[in-house]
């Protein structure tokens, strides 16, 4: 498993790049691998849903090897964020958890569970009750 391919994919895009040799090789041992070891199985993953695979990279999957996750709707945000807050102290009414979840349409999982955790570092030691502003903060973060 490649967690955040779309870092190496990014080389392809830009020409000019400095680090191109790096994605060429990545993408040789994938290459050989599939000769090599042709029952493996290798996963990319990337939280870029606004990311277009080069060329490059299409050949070696192919669209229809390509599983495109939608990023959770309004309701699966909302319980993410109050799983999120389960075990903390936060002073959130329910019209600010559904103000949140409206705000952050389009986050994958992982951005909503990261804007929660950088709230939760941000909110002052003496405090530590989770306030809106900090969500807030974190989010403009």
């Amino acid at each position: 498993i490649f967690d955040e391919i779309d870092q190496v994919t990014n080389q392809y895009k830009n020409k000019n790049s400095s680090d191109s040799a790096m994605p060429t090789a990545f993408w040789c041992m994938l290459d050989d691998c599939e000769i090599r070891f042709p029952h493996f199985l290798i996963i990319g993953t990337t939280n870029n849903r606004k990311h277009d695979f080069p060329p490059q990279v299409e050949s070696r999957f192919g669209e229809c090897n390509i599983i495109r996750i939608p990023n959770p709707s309004f309701e699966i945000r909302k319980q993410i964020i109050c799983y999120s807050l389960k075990n903390r102290q936060h002073n959130l009414s329910e019209n600010d958890i559904i103000d949140f979840a409206q705000r952050i349409d389009g986050k994958s999982c992982r951005d909503i569970k990261s804007i929660i955790n950088y709230a939760v570092r941000r909110t002052p030691k003496n405090n530590k009750i989770i306030t809106l502003r900090e969500i807030t903060l974190a989010e403009e973060a």
